[in-house]
């Protein structure tokens, strides 16, 4: 196990103060505010998270035991929405070679939110994960109608070959979803999908797509991505 080494806020870490194979301060993780900064050592030069882990073993309370860090890797707060009827790519996030190691407790928590557009058309969510998979996330409404959304999905190594999708989506009138009050429904819930580990480190992209009769049909409007690795 690794050696567990105090930070003190405001500060910049020194890469041998981790370990001595963390020669390069790339990753810069801040607190909130301008003037509380830590630069991360990782040895891959490039300001990726490949190596993060194996520096980041944190205690837990006053106890011997250990968590790794939780990065927040991806964040789009820009709107986006399909154009015409054809699939529009909406946020898209490729990750840095190494992010993904297919060992079994790695993974990403992704968080999204949008509107479907007050009409009777056919609209479709997907999220896609690698190069292969696709998984529709309004499975039961299928024409949804001036409806908002909120996608929380965990997605983890099950095995050496496989993601596991899990989590919930909700649908809900326009104001409904985090609204005192409001009633959302459960669009899908459980296991949504599986796909491997393979094609999804081959590519490494995790994808939302839309699809209306019309441009602006659908409209996501911030997601954020939080990577995780297995625990030590």
């Amino acid at each position: 196990m690794a050696t567990l080494t105090t930070f003190t806020a405001n500060t910049t870490i020194a890469s041998a103060a981790v370990n001595a194979n963390f020669v390069a301060l790339n990753t810069q993780v801040t607190t909130g505010t301008a003037d509380q900064v830590y630069r991360v050592p990782h040895a891959g030069g490039d300001g990726a998270f490949g190596n993060l882990h194996s520096a980041t073993l944190m205690s837990l309370g006053t106890g011997t035991s250990t968590g790794r860090l939780v990065v927040h890797a991806f964040t789009n707060q820009v709107s986006a929405a399909n154009v015409s009827t054809g699939e529009t790519d909406l946020h898209s996030w490729t990750a840095a070679a190494g992010t993904f190691t297919g060992a079994k407790g790695d993974g990403m928590l992704i968080r999204s939110v949008g509107n479907f557009a007050a009409n009777a058309s056919t609209k479709t969510l997907k999220l896609k994960l690698g190069g292969a998979t696709a998984m529709v996330l309004n499975l039961t409404t299928t024409a949804p109608n001036n409806k908002n959304f909120a996608v929380d999905l965990l997605v983890m190594v099950n095995d050496t070959t496989t993601f596991y999708v899990s989590g919930m989506v909700y649908l809900g009138a326009v104001g409904a979803i985090g609204t005192a009050g409001g009633s959302p429904s459960l669009e899908a819930a459980g296991f949504l999908g599986a796909p491997t580990v393979a094609d999804v480190m081959a590519s490494q992209v995790v994808k939302f797509t839309g699809t209306g009769g019309a441009t602006f049909d659908v409209n996501l409007y911030t997601t954020d991505i939080f990577v995780f690795r297995a625990p030590a």
